[in-house]
């Protein structure tokens, strides 16, 4: 986090991605409850949403957030933890997050 917030401050589009199946991140952001699958990285992951929909706004400038749930755990060995993501140009144009 300090380091997202650090290059957000500095001008710098910045994209951090929760990958904790603890999801502090996320409950430290207030961008989830650790617990639920819509809107975030398990969501995109498997399909439900797409990796554009699960990127959130924070209060931060500059700053986007993809969320973590515990679910995160359990899809370890599944062919959808496997799925690639898109690669940076489609987050790009997707979130705003360009340069």
């Amino acid at each position: 986090m300090n380091l997202a917030a650090g290059l957000a401050g500095w001008g710098h589009k910045t994209l951090l991605i929760d990958m904790d199946p603890q999801a502090q991140v996320t409950q430290w952001l207030h961008a989830g409850d650790g617990l639920s699958v819509q809107g975030t990285l398990v969501a995109a992951m498997t399909g439900q949403q797409t990796f554009a929909e699960v990127i959130q706004a924070t209060p931060f400038a500059d700053l986007s957030f993809v969320a973590s749930t515990e679910q995160l755990m359990l899809m370890r060995g599944s062919p959808s933890r496997r799925a690639l993501l898109p690669w940076p140009s489609e987050i790009e144009a997707s979130s705003g997050c360009s340069g």
